[in-house]
């Protein structure tokens, strides 16, 4: 298949595609040579650490306040119109929770012992007073 480049207003028929680098000097062509090689770059490691220990840290802050702020009812007790407890009680809040209506909920919040109470149209919550 024949070529025909204009090269400095000349027309030049190339026969061979090959023939085209009699054409280019040897500078040409090495420049030409770099300009369509492609360039190897270092794989980054640093981000890809960065961006993994980024993903582990969200995880654990996500199983952390889980753990911490997810409550754990008992349903069950909640069907029989019994009192609904987010941990295992201690004698004393079993005894300050005596006087509650049923279908509240006694939950250890904040470090501290909360009791609430279901009201027509929402919940009222108070300390519960431990001795």
């Amino acid at each position: 298949m024949p070529w025909q480049l204009e090269l400095h207003s000349e027309e030049i028929d190339i026969s061979d595609p090959h023939a085209a680098d009699q054409i280019l000097s040897d500078e040409e062509l090495a420049f030409l040579g770099e300009l369509y090689r492609p360039q190897r770059r270092p794989f980054r490691w640093h981000l890809l650490l960065y961006w993994l220990a980024l993903l582990i840290a969200a995880l654990a802050l996500f199983c952390y306040a889980f753990n911490r702020y997810s409550l754990a009812i008992d349903h069950s007790a909640a069907r029989q119109g019994q009192l609904l407890y987010t941990q295992l009680p201690s004698p004393a809040v079993v005894n300050a929770s005596q006087g509650l209506p049923p279908g509240s909920i006694v939950a250890f919040f904040d470090e501290q012992w909360v009791a609430c109470t279901p009201l027509e149209d929402g919940w009222q919550c108070q300390d519960l007073p431990l001795p």
